[in-house]
């Protein structure tokens, strides 16, 4: 029944915005909202172009919205770009409940690409998520999304999350990025050497 009435209110959505008429933003939200739960991560990032081609600015929902669905559809590193742009506009949170959410849900994003990381070596002890797929990179809607909000908050398109990091916390993150690429290369050598050494053994 639920989905029924996406369908319809959809219908509705799309008839109107054919002679270019749009409602507000809380129902563009409710629209946006709805297909996050459902898994459609292409419609919401419809939604959200065609509402700041109307004028309609995103408000602290909608980027809780966005992030969910960014939660929903496995793309962590996009979940925290459309987080960065909404501080660099300074989208005021004025309720501790939008703070947990937003928090919790990026928490969740991360988690959820630390599963991938885990399914596909023997970093974590019992690996309930061995063989699962790494997600598919939505590069064209994560542009497009990207693009929408840096209009609507009047940010240069080159812009990126690193350049609202000091100096000292890049250097910190790239020294820890290089940490966590050295341990890798440490693992599958100590990996190799342990292989090598079983066959020989067995020889």
């Amino acid at each position: 029944a639920a989905q029924d009435n996406l369908a319809l209110s959809r219908r509705v959505y799309d008839l109107f915005a054919q002679q270019g008429v749009y409602p507000a933003v809380s129902q563009f939200n409710r629209l946006m909202d709805w297909y996050a739960v459902y898994f459609r991560f292409g419609e919401v990032v419809s939604l959200l172009v065609d509402m700041v081609r109307a004028g309609r600015p995103p408000n602290l929902n909608t980027y809780r919205i966005l992030l969910n669905a960014c939660q929903r559809a496995d793309q962590a590193a996009l979940a925290f770009e459309i987080f960065a742009i909404m501080r660099a506009n300074k989208v005021p949170i004025l309720q501790e409940k939008f703070a947990q959410t937003i928090y919790y849900t990026l928490v969740k994003a991360s988690f959820n690409q630390l599963r991938y990381t885990w399914a596909n070596t023997e970093g974590h002890p019992t690996a309930p998520w061995r063989g699962v797929q790494q997600p598919i990179l939505r590069s064209q809607e994560a542009q497009a999304l990207l693009t929408a909000l840096r209009q609507s908050a009047n940010i240069p398109t080159s812009w990126s999350r690193a350049a609202e990091l000091p100096a000292s916390a890049r250097a910190e993150a790239e020294a820890w990025q290089e940490q966590r690429r050295a341990a890798h290369r440490a693992a599958g050598a100590s990996g190799s050497s342990a292989s090598s050494s079983s066959n020989a053994s067995s020889n």
